[in-house]
């Protein structure tokens, strides 16, 4: 009798944990991915945002990854986790047009893009934003923006 309620009592522990356990289909680690990649990405934008404090207000010249990565000593975080494989490569890209370019001179900062995803597979990728690829789910993209703000994004509306 006493196995009875245990067992009883066990299974309903079982079911409850059961009911309030989501189930996993991937998309949380799909998730997971996309916030580390913005926040590689963040770090980039708070990264070029103290090289222009230390450069005379300039942002750094094309070649940027080995700009920020010399000048401030930071580690290597110039891409998306997906695109780890083999190094060096990155899935960033740096706004082409604003290499060198005074930070303060930007118009429009908080609608400038700073910093994209990119299919690219090399370091110091300087490109335009048609280069830019939808890396995550529904056709969007990690970027950052010359404020320092970053955010995921649908590329038709950032084209725009």
């Amino acid at each position: 009798m006493r196995w009875a309620k245990w067992l009883v009592g066990l299974a309903i522990a079982v079911v409850c944990l059961w009911a309030i356990t989501p189930p996993y289909d991937g998309h949380s680690k799909q998730s997971a991915i996309k916030t580390q990649c913005l926040s590689n990405l963040k770090q980039l934008g708070t990264a070029t945002t103290i090289y222009a404090g230390d450069f005379d207000d300039r942002m750094p010249p094309e070649r940027w990854a080995e700009a920020l990565t010399s000048t401030l000593n930071i580690p290597d975080m110039f891409g998306c986790p997906t695109t780890f494989r083999v190094k060096p490569q990155t899935g960033f890209a740096y706004k082409l047009g604003l290499a060198a370019a005074r930070l303060s001179s930007v118009q429009d900062p908080e609608h400038t893009v700073l910093f994209f995803e990119t299919e690219a597979l090399a370091h110091d990728v300087v490109a335009n934003l048609a280069a830019r690829c939808e890396r995550h789910d529904r056709g969007g993209s990690n970027v950052v923006y010359a404020d320092g703000h970053g955010k995921y994004e649908n590329m038709n509306a950032v084209l725009k």
